[in-house]
């Protein structure tokens, strides 16, 4: 269907001697088809083909018709007197009425095909509409958009399956190095993706899951020529939102959780054994009291076929105070039918995982220790 918006728009164009490339140019870069242009066009073709082209008054066709007054003496000189000189007043007549009429109806054509004024509120209104056509081009065909939807539909496979190759494949370099640490993605039964937006460089998919702990953002960057989900911008994501939502980003008045040591119990622990202690000192070294609840997660990383991962709340801790946490990493061993063996293992305390608390800095909060496991 020819829109009439865009005819008033081309029109006015054309009354500003614009050509017809410059505005075709101008539309397609707006959002506009081919088709709708050159549909517009004949429209104003159709419209504008009556009107006759203007006549120059310097060139008008009659004009070389015109014969010196005495080169027709001469050709009537063999015409009796009187008669030729009332045939030369005829045609003289006759064509002083042929320049007078060509004069008048190039002053019509001039009239008739007069640029129309345009006033800024209609051109306003035409370029407003051509500019939210090309809006709502951009968002639904935004191709790094439509990247990370399919990006996220391997994610979400693999979260729902248990693969988690699926999830590494689309991580970044840093996500997945955790991954291959030992680090494991909690399985889910059900996960959606409400919105995937722009987020200034990088992109952002609003999910819901099953799993409370990936409820929420998830952010994708750039890196390697394609879009990867990235757990470290994720969670700093989180965070900005969270202080938002509190009302301040002000790094001062804050707590600050950190972890300043691990010890396994008793001084020779065997693998396996229920007896396994980890004992995790904690100290809050900001300004303010933290907020009850803090959560925090311990990993052996490098344990066989599967990691234990055990995790926790703290209470709310005041300011230099120091308290502990302790684990049993074995203790679920034979109900999960699982089996670590002898040799050194890698302890790894995440505080405050997911920034659900509010601190003045989050560098601090992964701390990791080696710990000897003996056969006996």
């Amino acid at each position: 269907m020819i829109n009439d918006q865009l005819i008033n728009y081309i029109k006015k164009q054309l009354s500003l001697n614009v050509s017809r490339e410059k505005i075709t140019s101008d539309l397609k870069s707006q959002g506009w088809t081919e088709m709708d242009v050159s549909e517009a066009f004949t429209a104003i073709g159709s419209l504008t083909s009556a009107i006759p082209s203007p006549v120059s008054p310097v060139a008008s066709p009659m004009t070389p018709n015109i014969v010196p007054v005495q080169t027709m003496q001469a050709e009537f000189s063999n015409i009796p007197h009187s008669k030729g000189k009332k045939i030369f007043a005829i045609i003289f007549v006759l064509i002083l009425l042929g320049l007078a009429g060509g004069y008048v109806f190039y002053q019509k054509t001039k009239i008739t095909t007069s640029p129309v004024v345009v006033s800024d509120t209609d051109k306003t209104a035409a370029n407003e509409e051509v500019n939210q056509t090309s809006t709502q081009a951009s968002i639904t065909s935004n191709p790094d958009i439509e990247r990370v939807k399919v990006i996220l539909e391997d994610i979400r496979q693999g979260l729902l399956t248990g693969n988690q190759d699926l999830v590494i494949k689309h991580s970044s370099i840093e996500t997945a190095s955790f991954f291959s640490l030992g680090g494991k993605l909690i399985p889910v039964s059900e996960f959606s993706v409400n919105e995937v937006t722009q987020s200034g460089p990088n992109i952002l998919a609003n999910i819901s899951s099953s799993e409370p702990t990936i409820n929420g953002p998830m952010v994708f960057i750039k890196e390697a020529g394609d879009w990867k989900l990235d757990m470290t911008a994720t969670f700093k994501y989180a965070a900005d939102q969270n202080n938002a939502k509190k009302g301040t980003g002000d790094q001062n008045g804050l707590p600050d959780l950190v972890v300043t040591g691990v010890t396994a119990y008793p001084s020779h622990p065997v693998v396996n054994s229920k007896d396994v202690r980890i004992t995790v000192t904690i100290k809050n070294v900001g300004t303010k009291t933290s907020d009850g609840g803090t959560p925090l997660v311990a990993t052996i990383l490098g344990f066989e076929k599967e990691t234990p991962v055990q995790g926790g709340q703290l209470m709310a801790i005041t300011p230099g105070e120091v308290v502990t946490w302790d684990f049993h990493p074995y203790d679920k061993n034979d109900f999960f039918k699982v089996s670590d063996t002898p040799g050194e293992k890698t302890i790894q305390i995440v505080l405050n995982k997911y920034r659900d608390i509010v601190e003045s800095s989050y560098d601090n909060n992964i701390f990791t220790q080696k710990v000897e496991m003996f056969s006996k």
